[in-house]
């Protein structure tokens, strides 16, 4: 979800250092972190440049210029990698906020081969007042997750997904003052793998599994102790986040009212229900999620925020006008049992979900309208034909021509289905009754 400093100088930042090829005819490449084009970069970040090959520290030249206010600024000496492939810069004072701060690399490698490219590049800091985003997270966190992934397509019981029903997956999100050569992850059963850098959130890494079978999913992810291990150019660092043995896998969420879900009035509160997380506490977790495409449009608080719903939960209310009219929605609620622990310097966080996706999709406010008005049994009765979950309140008046703000309520109800019956409780003792429904109380 981060970055790093640098010193003025009038004219220009200059750092020398060199490359040694193994290959014959062939400049070495070189890839930078921020990369080319990153925006809201911390103002404490580090650059890094990565080579192809293997470096000796002795001829390269790189500049560094900030084009915001038109000044030259500068890093001390790089720290290279073991194996010379990594530099790092260490500004010697924040970059200024709000900034696009330009590089170039220029020299050649061990047989005067010119250097080729990316050779030069820009990154654009951010406000320097930190918050959420990419480049200023305050720690450094470790995430691992076991998910079994369930689809619910009717009122009936959900089904297991027939694309990617069990997955392991393990994440690392570095604090905005680090930079990583790579991160590796060992598992219980001591096979290692190495997450993926994200390309356009440089600070995150990540590993994603996915297996036919549970019984396949524990065997290659069984629960016990798992190891990150971050290398940098400056340090390395291992830790550890355990899956306790002990913790089970939750039962799959079912929606109960799932027809109604799929008819639902954007401009009305909707309460989704589902049955209870079997063997779910206070301490566990249960989150919900409504998105379109690619991005969410409604969410529970994530598990482990404040507001978050626990285990014990049933039901959630999707407030009023939180989703637009006439669309369609994937949705998904998950089960999580879940354990966090924290320091100064870093988070971790391990669990295992039970997923079920669905779909919600909604219709317009529907115009009520009273038919079939008749007296019976001594009182004045009439239907409204309206939409299922709509909230209505109806007033009534003996005078048509009196002002509408002035006539008193009768009552206000939610319709059960798309037509609702209603009996005036007073005595029919007048010859006439006027009566006006509208949407909302």
């Amino acid at each position: 979800m981060n970055r790093k400093s640098i010193l003025a100088i009038p004219l220009g930042c200059i750092a020398a250092v060199l490359l040694l090829t193994a290959q014959w005819a062939s400049a070495t490449t070189v890839a930078s972190n921020p990369a080319n084009g990153a925006t809201g970069v911390s103002v404490n970040t580090q650059i890094a440049f990565t080579f192809s090959s293997v470096m000796n520290p002795a001829y390269i030249v790189v500049t560094c210029s900030n084009l915001t206010a038109g000044t030259w600024v500068l890093t001390p000496s790089g720290v290279w990698s073991a194996g010379n492939t990594v530099v790092t810069y260490t500004p010697l004072s924040a970059l200024p906020a709000s900034s696009v701060i330009a590089w170039w690399v220029q020299g050649f490698d061990a047989l005067l081969q010119p250097l080729i490219g990316p050779t030069s590049g820009t990154f654009t800091t951010g406000t320097g007042s930190g918050g959420s985003g990419s480049g200023t997270n305050a720690l450094t966190s470790f995430q691992l997750s076991k998910v079994y992934s369930w689809d619910q397509y009717s009122a009936a019981a959900p089904v297991p997904d027939t694309n990617a029903p069990y997955y392991f997956s393990a994440y690392t999100t570095l604090a905005s003052n680090r930079t990583a050569i790579s991160i590796t992850l060992t598992n219980p059963i001591l096979a290692a793998t190495n997450l993926t850098q994200n390309v356009v959130q440089h600070e995150n890494y990540y590993f994603f599994s996915s297996m036919a079978t549970s019984n396949a999913l524990e065997a290659a992810y069984p629960q016990g102790n798992y190891s990150f291990t971050v290398s940098a150019a400056a340090s390395n660092q291992t830790v550890q986040v355990v899956l306790p043995a002990g913790m089970t896998q939750p039962n799959p969420p079912h929606i109960t009212n799932f027809v109604a879900a799929q008819s639902l009035n954007a401009t009305q509160a909707f309460t989704l229900g589902w049955d209870a997380f079997v063997g779910g506490y206070s301490t566990d977790y249960v989150y919900v999620v409504i998105s379109s495409g690619s991005s969410n449009v409604w969410k529970t608080p994530d598990p482990g925020v404040a507001g978050a719903l626990n285990g014990t939960a049933t039901t959630v209310t999707i407030p009023a006008n939180s989703l637009q009219t006439n669309s369609s929605y994937t949705a998904n609620i998950g089960f999580y049992h879940a354990v966090y622990g924290s320091n100064v310097t870093y988070v971790t966080g391990a669990m295992r979900a039970t997923v079920t996706q669905f779909t919600v999709n909604t219709v317009g406010s529907v115009r009520p309208v009273i038919t079939n008005m008749v007296p019976s049994g001594g009182h004045y009765t009439f239907d409204i034909q309206t939409s299922a979950g709509q909230t209505l309140t109806v007033v009534s008046s003996t005078n048509c021509a009196q002002a509408l703000g002035l006539w008193p309520i009768l009552l206000t109800t939610n319709s059960p289905g798309a037509k609702v019956h209603i009996v005036d409780p007073r005595s029919a003792t007048n010859r006439s009754m006027f009566y006006r429904v509208r949407n909302g109380s």
